[in-house]
């Protein structure tokens, strides 16, 4: 199956919880294991925001303790074996549970090809668990397991997404990913396989772009 996704204007703001702690610049990183989503991160010890979207691969990077982040797909365009699929407000919203835990809820609004727009998407849940990388090293790795509850369609779907992720150059990333799927296609359960690579090119401190494969 091939598709074409086109993503337009795209949001990603963090919102930071309020301290209830303060650390010394010099803390290190070791000691992040100490909080949790009610004791944040200090501001010192925050990593680099590692955002899942534009992508179709998804960042292994968590985000940090006691914080919350809003990603949000202002208008993607899908064409698939003829049919179009337009999708409004896709929605991202994260909370760091742990230095290595984070919990995603996702939704969107949908107008399929004929017309017909449904009010809600389906909810899906995600736990991302950095295995490595989160802090320190030029590569990092996750497990992150999902479930779609048929909040809008009638079936629940389920999977487990391995993002991998290395830093080729100072202006080049690599991203890998390996997702394996649930879902109903209207009539039974099937397994999917979905596979991705992409490359992350910083054009200047503030502008970058990527290229990407997606197989399935």
């Amino acid at each position: 199956m091939k598709a074409l996704t086109l993503i337009l204007p795209f949001l990603c703001s963090a919102i930071h919880a309020d301290l209830l702690t303060q650390a010394s610049p010099a803390e290190p990183s070791a000691l992040k294991s100490q909080y949790h989503l009610l004791r944040p991160t200090p501001d010192a010890l925050l990593r680099d925001l590692s955002p899942d979207r534009p992508d179709a691969t998804e960042s292994p990077i968590t985000l940090d303790a006691g914080h919350f982040a809003l990603e949000a797909s202002l208008f993607d365009y899908r064409r698939d074996r003829g049919q179009e699929t337009f999708t409004y407000g896709s929605l991202n919203f994260k909370a760091g549970l742990s230095s290595q835990l984070d919990l995603q809820a996702i939704t969107d609004l949908r107008t399929d090809d004929e017309g017909n727009q449904d009010t809600f998407g389906n909810l899906t849940l995600r736990l991302k668990w950095n295995l490595y990388g989160n802090d320190s090293g030029d590569s990092a790795l996750a497990l992150l397991p999902y479930i779609t509850a048929p909040t809008r369609d009638g079936e629940w779907e389920g999977g487990l997404i391995i993002p991998w992720s290395t830093q080729l150059t100072d202006q080049i990333g690599l991203g890998l990913m390996a997702e394996i799927d649930y879902l109903h296609d209207g009539r039974d359960h099937n397994f999917e396989f979905l596979h991705t690579a992409v490359l992350g090119i910083s054009l200047t401190s503030k502008l970058g772009t990527y290229l990407e494969y997606i197989g399935i």
